[in-house]
């Protein structure tokens, strides 16, 4: 999993051109699952193959303008392989083609909305360039939550002193709706065998005594090597189902050619 990317020939127009009191203002991110050879991209005014659009912010640094691109679940399930930044200089109607990023191993597999609605991919691009302080960028809303809807979420939920004696100890509702300290929770250690995976979009179920269809779960990495964490990003792996003494993962990236340790902890 790898991406390449290039300001446009009119980005880079569009970049020089903002002097003075003309602004470039990056205003959207449009998601494709095309591709153009890697020596047009320069050329490129568009995506090839054009699927929805992403959130965005972004962060100034040192080498030009750091921006975090957010794709989501999708209608319906597509291979991400293309990645477009547009934009406007002040006084234009209509946006260009600022930067293009391509993937260029086998895309990265976006799942529909339905059956993963909170899956996200998150690409951090870098559009390069000393003159980055008349560029602005239109933040989506969507990609950031803000100090009050903080507060609303986290209203749900009690804050008491546990004191010493429980501190590390889960806090859990009783039916007579008291909080007590109970256990840290059931760690289980799982190696996913390279061998075991099946399908198209490759999936393993193991086994995890303990775990029921309804009951909660923290699913996270083992000890592992740069090997194993390279292996593990590039498989974009997931649990994606739970069942009675048993979890199932799914490696829309690809099937690993090493084993894997995740650890769940039943709560």
């Amino acid at each position: 999993m790898s991406w390449i990317g290039v300001i446009t020939d009119v980005g880079q127009q569009k970049i020089n051109g903002a002097i003075g009191g003309t602004i470039l203002t990056i205003n959207s991110i449009k998601l494709g699952k095309g591709s153009v050879p890697q020596a047009n991209m320069r050329s490129a005014t568009d995506l090839n193959d054009y699927v929805t659009t992403g959130s965005l912010t972004s962060d100034l640094v040192q080498e030009g303008l750091k921006l975090r691109i957010l794709a989501t679940a999708y209608t319906s399930v597509y291979t991400l392989t293309e990645v477009g930044v547009y934009g406007r200089l002040s006084g234009e109607s209509t946006d260009t083609l600022i930067a293009l990023y391509q993937e260029t191993g086998d895309g990265i597999a976006i799942p529909d909305s339905s059956t993963f609605p909170d899956f996200a991919y998150v690409l951090y691009a870098l559009i390069a360039s000393s003159n980055v302080s008349n560029i602005t960028v239109t933040v989506d809303s969507s990609a950031l939550v803000s100090h009050g809807e903080l507060e609303d979420s986290l209203s749900d939920y009690v804050e008491i002193d546990q004191g010493v004696a429980n501190a590390g100890k889960v806090m859990k509702v009783g039916n007579d709706g008291l909080l007590t300290p109970g256990s840290v929770g059931t760690q289980i250690s799982i190696t996913l065998d390279k061998d075991d995976w099946s399908g198209d979009t490759p999936t393993q179920t193991v086994t995890a005594t303990g775990v029921t269809d309804s009951n909660n779960i923290i699913v996270g990495i083992g000890s592992v090597t740069q090997e194993q964490l390279e292996a593990i990003s590039s498989a974009q792996l997931l649990c994606t189902a739970q069942g009675a003494d048993s979890v199932t993962f799914t490696a829309f990236g690809g099937t690993p050619d090493i084993d894997l340790p995740v650890v769940i902890m039943i709560l």
